[in-house]
């Protein structure tokens, strides 16, 4: 794994059981064979990218509608030439950029674009405010077990990634997101619900 890394341009250290157990001092790392610590590794806060990359397309003459659905995407010889809106308003555009997240496959679709995506399942818990966690406490991830844990809003976050997470909403996923759960799980009930 390292070694791969290092291919790649990042500076990731191998590192053992104690330096392991020092960098993330709230676990139990006592089968902890060794680590890989990557200083330069962090975490960003979605929203604030987000408008991070907006502000650099706005300076680049990007315009954005906010607040309006795009349900087309209009073409003209294989080359998108704007969007139809919801309220059926047209804009053109000399590039269009598909960020619709989720619904991003399903807007492609309607113009003959097969983009590789589908949302999945995803379980994650935030424990209670935890006075002495450090939010500068390092991502500790457990490829065996398919789990990371983090410092978020004062609490830990545990996270579990399955190799094969289950696909949601293989039909599609209309609407809004707004106040959208995915209600009891099955495969999970064991360990959440009992």
């Amino acid at each position: 794994m390292a070694p791969f890394m290092r291919r790649h341009g990042i500076n990731i250290h191998e590192i053992s059981p104690k330096e392991t157990a020092d960098l993330f001092p709230i676990g139990d790392l006592n089968d902890v064979l060794a680590g890989f610590y990557i200083p330069e590794d962090g975490r960003a806060n979605p929203v604030d990218v987000t408008m991070s990359l907006a502000k650099g397309a706005r300076m680049g003459g990007a315009r954005f509608f906010e607040g309006t659905t795009a349900s087309e995407i209009m073409a003209k010889n294989g080359t998108a030439t704007g969007v139809r809106t919801a309220d059926g308003q047209t804009i053109t555009a000399e590039n269009v950029v598909i960020c619709g997240g989720m619904w991003s496959r399903q807007l492609g679709a309607r113009a003959g674009i097969n983009l590789p995506l589908q949302a999945a399942e995803h379980y994650y818990l935030i424990t209670e405010n935890n006075e002495g966690l450090s939010r500068d406490l390092p991502v500790l991830e457990d490829p065996s077990t398919y789990t990371y844990y983090r410092e978020e809003v004062g609490g830990l976050m545990l996270g579990l990634f399955e190799p094969g997470a289950a696909p949601w909403k293989l039909e599609g996923i209309f609407g809004s997101a707004k106040n959208m759960t995915v209600g009891r799980n099955v495969r999970f009930s064991n360990i959440l619900w009992t």
